[in-house]
């Protein structure tokens, strides 16, 4: 899976002279809702959409529980939520 990249240069404000650093920066190229997240599920699995929206509601439910705990939550390849 790619991701689309911008360079995106800076300036240090300590050195306002100092020639541009250039860091990327992650393009955005669209948008999606938990209703299509679902609905996509759904077509892939042999889940309704009713069941893929419960799962993703309760899984951010147990997230903020485990969060509010000070515990570190790891879902690869998803991510890591600190």
């Amino acid at each position: 899976m790619a991701i689309l990249i911008t360079p995106i240069g800076k300036t240090n404000p300590t050195q306002p002279d100092a020639p541009l650093l250039y860091y990327p920066k992650a393009t955005k190229t669209g948008e999606v809702d938990l209703e299509k997240v679902t609905e996509e599920i759904a077509q892939a699995t042999s889940l309704t959409q009713a069941d893929c929206y419960a799962a993703v509601i309760s899984l951010v439910k147990v997230l903020e529980d485990h969060l509010e705990k000070g515990e570190i939550v790891r879902l690869e390849p998803l991510g890591t939520f600190q």
